[in-house]
């Protein structure tokens, strides 16, 4: 029995050595706010922006939410965004419903398995869209952790191990949209989801990511018929 509990610890610290741990805040990088934060008018969100605090350090808020998920043992989903995109908006709505985050499948308790945070990487400010570099920092650093994935369109979503830098999945949802609802396809995203977690917890084949001519093709049939 000893030796049995002896190999297990010894097993869980060698994965432990083995894991690529997310870095600290680089040296180099430093928060300044936006434009739009240097007036406290133009810094208030309206009601039909998507809610991003663009006014904090996202970086700060991703590492917060990394020690959070660490804390609670779960995938960390990050979700990429910007104030001015509708499908944004409607997104933050799907999320904490019983369709996702408030969903049980046969296999997966959402809740109990995912945390998400919220990242602004695109604003308004004197009637034109600005970038949100604490965001796109983020964004960045998301990115050098997977497979060649690219950002095509905002909601942007990244699916990533709190504890190893190396198990870290992005995809675009544009693909998901439903025009005629306004919304996205919740089913697509929790398969998603569940294969996310399967891939990253047990070591399954990672989701399949369409190309950019299949992505066109999904979009296409989503806008006609809606699933």
């Amino acid at each position: 029995m000893r030796s049995t509990i002896l190999l297990l610890a010894l097993t869980a610290m060698a994965s432990s050595a083995l894991a690529d741990p997310w870095p600290a805040r680089a040296a180099n990088y430093s928060y300044a706010p936006i434009a739009r934060c240097n007036d406290a008018v133009a810094a208030t969100l309206r009601p039909n922006e998507a809610r991003y605090e663009i006014c904090t350090d996202q970086m700060a808020v991703f590492h917060e939410a990394l020690e959070r998920a660490r804390g609670a043992n779960k995938l960390l989903i990050v979700d990429f965004g910007a104030t001015w995109c509708p499908w944004c908006r409607s997104l933050q709505a799907q999320w904490p419903s019983p369709a996702l985050l408030g969903h049980k499948s046969p296999t997966v308790d959402f809740a109990k398995v995912f945390d998400i945070v919220e990242i602004g990487i695109s604003t308004m400010h004197a009637g034109r869209r600005i970038d949100v570099p604490s965001g796109h920092a983020v964004l960045n650093e998301i990115l050098a952790a997977t497979s060649g994935v690219k950002l095509r369109a905002v909601p942007f979503v990244a699916v990533i191990d709190p504890n190893d830098r190396s198990k870290a999945l992005a995809r675009n949802l544009d693909d998901f949209e439903m025009a005629s609802a306004g919304r996205h396809d919740a089913n697509f995203i929790r398969a998603f989801l569940i294969e996310a977690h399967d891939h990253l917890r047990k070591g399954t084949a990672a989701p399949a990511t369409p190309g950019w001519l299949r992505a066109k093709f999904n979009r296409a049939w989503m806008k006609l018929f809606g699933a």
